[in-house]
């Protein structure tokens, strides 16, 4: 049902069949019947997109043998919520929720499957924006999400730093540096040397 969604909507951007078929891994003629199947009756894409799953599946599978539901992919899309929230986690990799996975789920899909599942499933829950930027327009600055650590020579203690970053998003030029705290006299200092490097400064609002 996901593909069927993804296949929507790449109809609604006017991709080709051959383009569709690529992206989504399926023969032409495969994706041909599909399309056939959504449209007919003169539907519209945009009237497609409005439908439940059960009415999508009615138009596409109509007349057909319905498949048995596969267990592995159903306790697999039971665990993507879970699977998405782990991932804003710092330090959790796909890698390591598949091999949790794997633990839970001997039988389980090998891991390109887990990630081919797991973004067609990212690419239908999440909505994307493209934003264009003009040379030296917008300086975007923020902390990192992790800290460097020195040692204390005297005391053998790690001191903490937070890294300022500071990013030219047409060029992806970036500078980068450690502070000794977040407060505010080192975030001015941080800006004036971040501007030094970037030899100006993105014009005023």
């Amino acid at each position: 049902m996901q593909q069927l969604r993804l296949l929507i909507q790449q109809l609604e951007k006017g991709f080709s069949e051959r383009r569709i078929a690529r992206e989504l891994q399926l023969s032409r003629i495969t994706v041909k019947q599909y399309k056939e199947r959504l449209l007919s009756g003169g539907r519209s894409v945009a009237g497609l997109q409005q439908l439940e799953e059960a009415q999508l599946s009615a138009i596409v599978y109509a007349g057909t043998r319905q498949a048995q539901p596969d267990s592995r992919r159903t306790d697999f899309e039971s665990r993507t919520e879970y699977f998405i929230a782990e991932l804003r986690r710092t330090g959790v990799t796909k890698h390591l929720l598949w091999e949790e996975y794997k633990l839970e789920c001997a039988d389980g899909y090998e891991y390109s499957q887990f990630c081919d599942l797991f973004g067609q499933h990212e690419n239908v829950k999440n909505a994307t924006m493209h934003f264009s930027y003009r040379p030296g327009e917008v300086m975007m600055i923020d902390f990192a999400g992790d800290m460097l650590h020195y040692a204390d020579k005297e005391t053998g203690e790690l001191i903490a730093c937070p890294v300022f970053v500071c990013v030219l998003p047409y060029s992806g030029y970036s500078f980068a540096v450690a502070l000794a705290d977040a407060k505010q006299p080192n975030v001015i200092k941080a800006l004036n040397e971040c501007l030094a490097w970037f030899d100006g400064a993105p014009p005023e609002p």
